[in-house]
């Protein structure tokens, strides 16, 4: 924190004296999280996995897309970053649950907010492979690890993906509760780590899930076989993922 001077400011965090650190924030399960602050301005920093690249993590596309997006109020706004660390204004919120989504309100902000999302472009950004985002992943693994996932069905449902004719419009591709912000001044989504151009429907299944009726959806055409695909290839994939991080995690630890 000694180059907290050089942070930018927004109207939630205007420093005026160095940070102190309050607490570590719950729920990184790659990253470390933590509450900063000074008298009443309050700030997060993250500080990055050191194993990100072999996640599939892109640091230069999320700052990219958080840039784009810094005048939405779909995020909150980037105060500092360097190759180790983010540091973003706080914004004082709640995680968003099952009940949440009971609210036909909320709902109705949901939809507009991802909406919202896919209709920023990126040029010249090529259409995410979720057969070679999995093939990344399996590849780094063992028999042994790979035993609690069913591989072929994962695969195979990444292969279909691909190959079916969808546009490609900016997914966050990581949106499970702890990523969406419920606040009083509205809607925040965090973690842009592996946002990239994918299926336009992905990030509405991770939000309202398999039985989610799709006359409500706006995301474009989708069938309810490519919805139903779309939950399990998810449902898959999270275990591949939290079974590669704990393996890295393990690894960078015992190297340390």
């Amino acid at each position: 924190m000694n180059r907290w001077q050089t942070w930018n400011r927004s109207n939630r965090c205007h420093l005026k004296s160095r940070p102190e650190v309050h607490y570590k924030l719950p729920n990184g399960l790659t990253n470390h999280s933590f509450l900063v602050g000074a008298a009443d301005q309050r700030a997060v920093i993250r500080v990055n996995c050191a194993y990100a690249n072999l996640l599939g993590i892109d640091r230069a596309r999320e700052i990219d897309v958080l840039t784009v997006l810094a005048d939405s109020n779909l995020v909150p706004k980037v105060l500092f970053v360097s190759e180790e660390v983010m540091v973003s204004e706080y914004i004082n919120g709640s995680k968003l649950t099952q009940k949440m989504l009971g609210n036909p309100y909320l709902r109705l902000q949901i939809k507009k907010k991802l909406k919202e999302i896919s209709s920023y472009s990126k040029e010249n950004e090529p259409r995410f492979s979720y057969l070679s985002h999995c093939e990344n992943y399996v590849t780094q693994l063992t028999s042994k690890h790979l035993q609690f996932v069913d591989v072929d069905q994962l695969l195979s449902a990444a292969e279909h993906i691909d190959s079916e004719d969808w546009t490609p419009s900016l997914c966050h591709h990581d949106l499970v509760s702890e990523n969406v912000l419920v606040s009083d001044d509205g809607l925040y989504f965090l973690d842009w780590e592996y946002v990239a151009l994918g299926h336009p429907a992905y990030d509405w299944v991770s939000v309202f899930g398999r039985k989610f009726p799709l006359d409500e959806t706006d995301c474009g055409p989708v069938s309810p076989e490519i919805w139903l695909l779309l939950s399990d290839f998810q449902s898959e994939l999270d275990k591949l993922w939290r079974i590669l991080n704990r393996k890295l995690m393990d690894t960078f630890e015992s190297e340390k």
